[in-house]
């Protein structure tokens, strides 16, 4: 290897999903908007974007898979950004460089992006577990309500079968002749 020549940082591709290929690298990331070559004799060509792919909570335990473009910003993004009109009479000013701010806005931007797609992963994941345990908690009510059935049965068919054993005891014993009324009682 020659001395400050730069080695080669190779990856596995992971997955393929439509347009989005996932690679692992060996060392390090590539920088955003690196070319990446694959294939025999290296004509796939891979351009370097970073995304977030996370879960939106729909209506109820439903969820949606989604994919967000982080860097670099989208350029149909940051268009129709742009066209948006100031909600306001005052237009806001940048003080300072222009390079800080921007710096310090998209910061903003991937902690926002960030975090959003880490509540919304969450709040799906909760939904999902919530409906789960509302369909266990309705199972188990459901089996409560046939076992207290199945325990009422039972008690009444024991029941039953000893009020037949004493009418059946009844009827077995012998008959004997009527008693006299002691002396003294109205007959």
């Amino acid at each position: 290897m020659i001395a400050g020549a730069p080695t080669k940082n190779l990856g596995v591709v992971a997955s393929i999903r439509g347009s989005v290929v996932e690679i692992r690298f060996d060392r390090h990331l590539p920088p955003i908007y690196s070319l990446l070559r694959a294939g025999e004799d290296g004509r796939i060509v891979i351009e370097v974007l970073a995304q977030i792919f996370h879960n939106r909570p729909k209506s109820g335990s439903l969820y949606e898979p989604v994919s967000q473009r982080l860097l670099p910003l989208d350029a149909q993004w940051q268009q129709a950004l742009a066209k948006v009109s100031w909600p306001t009479q005052a237009v806001p000013e940048i003080m300072g460089a222009g390079t800080t701010a921007m710096g310090a806005l998209i910061r903003e931007y991937l902690f926002i992006s960030l975090f959003r797609a880490c509540a919304e992963s969450l709040a799906s994941e909760n939904a999902c577990r919530l409906a789960a345990m509302e369909r266990a908690n309705k199972n188990i009510d459901e089996l409560l309500e046939q076992l207290h059935g199945t325990f009422h049965r039972l008690r009444q068919s024991g029941i039953d079968e000893e009020l037949f054993d004493v009418i059946a005891g009844f009827g077995a014993l012998p008959r004997s002749a009527p008693h006299p009324h002691p002396a003294g009682s109205p007959q």
